[in-house]
């Protein structure tokens, strides 16, 4: 079986990109973690990815569908590009936060199930949990072990729809802003 290869791009100039990256790995998936300080930066690390064989790329944080597309347009059409999207009442959420400096994300893929992995990323001023699961019950798990950790939001990878997005945020009683890629 062929190797799902994921990557996730984190703006901000406040993260140095070579202490700031990471990777997960399972048997049939990988997923890599990258910090840039720009738009431009972000088109050019994702189309090296895109020749690399990723096939799906996130756009972690405050990325939106302009941005995308130029993203998209570095990459081509093999690789999907998506950015965060929020839901109405979690975007008023997120709007509301006085702290963003501890962030999580979850990624879930089939082969993570029974087996999930964790990534901790730090920075002088942010840290970002990271956590690969294998079902929408190990996902709901991961988000609230993150509520408890004190992150201020989570986001979902491409894996999530608005459906599941919904059931992440009930399991954590809305305690925090919730996005999914899309």
């Amino acid at each position: 079986m062929a190797t799902s290869k994921y990557a996730f791009i984190m703006n901000s100039e406040a993260l140095t990109p070579a202490v700031y990256n990471g990777m997960l790995l399972s048997a049939e998936a990988e997923a890599c973690f990258y910090a840039v300080h720009s738009l431009e930066m972000a088109a050019e690390t994702a189309a090296g990815l895109a020749a690399e064989g990723v096939s799906v790329i996130d756009l972690c944080g405050d990325y939106d569908e302009a941005a995308a597309g130029i993203v998209q347009e570095a990459v081509g059409e093999q690789t999907r590009v998506c950015h965060m999207k929020y839901l109405p009442e979690e975007l008023k959420k997120l709007e509301a936060l006085e702290s963003m400096i501890h962030y999580g994300i979850i990624i879930m893929n089939k082969s993570f199930k029974n087996q999930p992995a964790r990534l901790v990323m730090e920075s002088d001023e942010f840290t970002t949990y990271v956590a690969a699961t294998g079902s929408i019950e190990e996902a709901g798990a991961a988000a609230a072990a993150f509520v408890a950790e004190g992150v201020d939001f989570i986001e979902l990878s491409s894996d999530f729809d608005e459906q599941a997005a919904r059931t992440i945020i009930g399991k954590i009683e809305g305690k925090v802003p919730v996005g999914f890629a899309g």
